[in-house]
């Protein structure tokens, strides 16, 4: 029912008709064909039979829908938005201030809606509403400077461990009740000079622990860790994924029964419009590639299964004419940065190689962790091509 539930030419009338298919009210209510006005009114009936509980719609899906405006918002206030995962695209921040006290998910807003852009300006106009301000500053939506500048509430006890506060916020508020002293005396971020420019204030003593020696057994099992995780992250091969090494991974898979990774391939720069267009058929991630712009308009015509975003947000492909030569020094500096992005993958693979070589030479080969040693090294080395099979 997934396709029925999510088709781009669902209508009420099929719902009404069909009543007895286990649609998928999930992917229903979020199914842009449906008029997002019409939804909610028939959100509220049931809301009327059912004492309240919205079944069988979906009010998470509905409020991260992107026809949700100010003005849907306003006629509907009585349904219960999920204001955490609101989706926002359309939504004022005009609106957002007006009905400030409602539990909105800030971390959705903050820089990724472009309706909903907050500015400084904006918020020293409207500096007395109820601003997560704590988010505000831990986001850098903020500068450091407006909190030194503007004494607004900020949860200090929260701030005496976090890695974004600074010398001269703490500076500004080091007399205000609230701080954890314990983890503000911890936190790398208070410079030292603090204890003596405010030797009043309650630090408490950081207490150092004595280094006990290490036996020669113990760093080598410490190095040993370090290789093997070393060698874990990089024990398969980098790769810069290819047309033909994705076409050729395909047929593997379908010969192996294996899954391929479509979502690992689909990040190549490699893969274009004219590509996808020959393999539109495999599952790919039409929404990830339509936001790096290598959907053109016919394709997405040719998939009326996918809910595209709003092109104004994220246009289609459109090809503009490119001569011969510009062709030709395109493929030359892709090729080029393909070849040095290859370098400095293979540079790290190597050096993930030295060390795990330096912990295997000083480990004795009488030493049951020897094989182990000995086993990843030359795992490394071979894909490096630096030692032969033989």
């Amino acid at each position: 029912m997934y396709v029925l539930s999510s088709h781009n030419r669902l209508t009420f009338k099929d719902l009404d008709r069909n009543s007895h298919l286990a649609w998928q009210w999930d992917h229903v209510s979020a199914n842009l064909a449906l008029p997002l006005v019409e939804v909610l009114i028939r959100v509220k009936e049931a809301m009327k039979k059912n004492g309240g509980r919205t079944a069988p719609w979906n009010m998470a899906s509905i409020s991260e829908r992107k026809d949700i405006t100010d003005e849907i918002l306003e006629r509907f206030q009585d349904v219960p938005w999920n204001y955490g995962k609101l989706n926002v695209t359309r939504v004022t921040i005009q609106y957002i201030i007006d009905n400030i006290e409602k539990p909105w998910g800030w971390g959705n807003i903050i820089g990724t809606s472009p309706s909903c852009k907050v500015t400084e300006e904006t918020i020293l106009a409207y500096i007395d509403a109820p601003w997560p301000w704590d988010t505000l500053l831990m986001k850098g939506v903020l500068p450091v400077r407006f909190f030194v500048e503007n004494d607004v509430p900020l949860d200090l006890k929260l701030l005496s461990s976090a890695d974004w506060l600074r010398p001269n916020l703490l500076a500004k508020r080091i007399t205000d009740p609230g701080w954890d002293w314990e983890a503000l005396s911890k936190n790398p971020r208070v410079p030292k000079v603090f204890r003596k420019r405010y030797p009043n204030a309650p630090w408490s003593k950081v207490e150092t622990v004595p280094r006990t020696p290490v036996s020669p057994d113990e760093r080598a099992m410490r190095d040993g860790e370090i290789a093997r995780a070393i060698a874990e992250r990089y024990q398969t091969p980098m790769r810069i994924w290819t047309q033909t090494m994705i076409e050729a991974e395909i047929e593997d898979c379908r010969v192996n029964g294996r899954v391929p990774n479509f979502q690992e391939m689909a990040k190549s720069k490699n893969i274009t419009p004219k590509f996808l267009q020959k393999h539109r058929s495999l599952p790919w991630d039409w929404l990830f590639l339509q936001r790096q712009g290598k959907i053109t308009k016919e394709l997405a015509d040719s998939l009326p299964h996918v809910q595209w975003h709003d092109a104004r947000t994220y246009p289609f492909y459109a090809p503009r004419a490119v001569s011969d030569v510009e062709r030709e020094m395109q493929a030359t500096l892709r090729e080029r940065r393909a070849q040095e992005e290859m370098e400095k993958k293979i540079e790290v693979h190597r050096t993930a190689a030295r060390k795990i070589e330096g912990w295997w030479q000083k480990v004795a080969i009488y030493d049951v962790r020897y094989p182990l040693a000995r086993k990843r090294f030359e795992k490394l080395a071979r894909e490096l091509g630096e030692i032969s099979d033989d």
